[in-house]
């Protein structure tokens, strides 16, 4: 079937059906990565988003158990630029294909895959819908029609996506000794954070996103864990309430949007990045110093993140206790 993927900023992209087609739309990023990564599946990240992906071949199939982030999909269309490649002696149930037909995810091949990528690194983050036809694109992105849509979804995705009742982890752990109790908050949780944390011994209890800090605290915990999520930090003013009231009592490992909200919750200002990094092939560079000699690193990181800490605006007061923060990626 004939679909055309159209961006806010003009450009119509025509192409076929993947599985599923049904309109939609939604904030339209690019994935960059060399392998295709089943995880971007269930990952809440991508929560009301478009995903594209640019892997030059993706695997035919379904996510695999390891690979399920989260407890359904949340992403709204996938954009397939490279090639769907077939798996060998697999049923049909089992396939990509029947995969967005079953959970209504729209599945988008564009004529133009290189146009499109090359549009999206040089646009960054842009809003998009998905249609059958280039007016219908062209009305679902009009300023009215396209700002009824968008802005009467939900304003805070984690109200959505964090669990309602507090929850003990476990996954395939009961032989491992339990060392620690971890508290995690839940901001659009990914699986594999909590996966890994169980595997080094960690007792881990799931609360939800506005839980006060008291009832964490009353929970004896090690360290408390920030991890997520899609949102805008700037709207989850009840979250950086409640991760500044418990700076100082326990270690706080943050990622993702986790470390956006402790960087508010300590006086730093956040910023939209003009590149986004969404993707599993991201460059990084670090400077290093070997006899004097200045010199840099470069590594290939997985990142999925739209919003940074503005470092020349960082204003940090003087703390009346000591601060134990962490920030890592797995």
């Amino acid at each position: 079937m004939k679909l055309y993927l159209g961006l806010v900023t003009g450009e119509i992209f025509p192409g076929k059906a993947v599985g599923y087609s049904e309109e939609t739309f939604g904030e339209v990023i690019l994935y960059c990565s060399k392998k295709f990564h089943h995880e971007i599946l269930t990952d809440p990240v991508y929560f009301g988003r478009i995903v594209v992906s640019d892997s030059p071949a993706v695997d035919n199939r379904q996510p695999m158990f390891w690979e399920i982030e989260s407890y359904s999909p949340h992403l709204n269309g996938l954009v397939i630029l490279g090639k769907l490649r077939k798996i060998p002696l697999q049923n049909k149930s089992d396939d990509l294909k029947e995969y967005l037909a079953v959970n209504s995810i729209t599945g988008f091949k564009p004529e133009q895959p290189e146009k499109l990528k090359m549009v999206l690194q040089k646009r960054g983050l842009v809003f998009g819908a998905i249609s059958f036809s280039p007016n219908k694109v062209k009305k679902m992105l009009s300023r009215g029609g396209f700002s009824k849509r968008t802005f009467n979804k939900v304003k805070d995705p984690i109200k959505a996506l964090s669990t309602p009742l507090e929850f003990y982890w476990d996954f395939n752990g009961n032989h491992i000794e339990k060392r620690y109790i971890v508290v995690a908050y839940d901001l659009g949780l990914p699986y594999s954070i909590l996966r890994n944390l169980s595997r080094f011994g960690c007792d881990i209890r799931v609360v939800p996103a506005d839980v006060p800090p008291e009832e964490v605290i009353a929970l004896k915990p090690e360290g408390i864990l920030l991890a997520g999520g899609p949102g805008n930090p700037d709207d989850m003013g009840y979250a950086v309430n409640n991760i500044a009231r418990l700076l100082g009592l326990r270690p706080i490992l943050a990622t993702g949007l986790g470390h956006n909200l402790l960087a508010l919750s300590i006086g730093a200002k956040l910023e939209r990045l003009k590149n986004p990094h969404f993707g599993s092939d991201i460059k990084v560079e670090r400077e290093t110093w070997c006899n004097g000699i200045p010199g840099k690193n470069g590594y290939r990181t997985n990142q999925t993140h739209g919003i940074g800490v503005n470092l020349s605006l960082i204003h940090i007061s003087e703390p009346t206790r000591p601060l134990y923060i962490s920030y890592a990626v797995f």
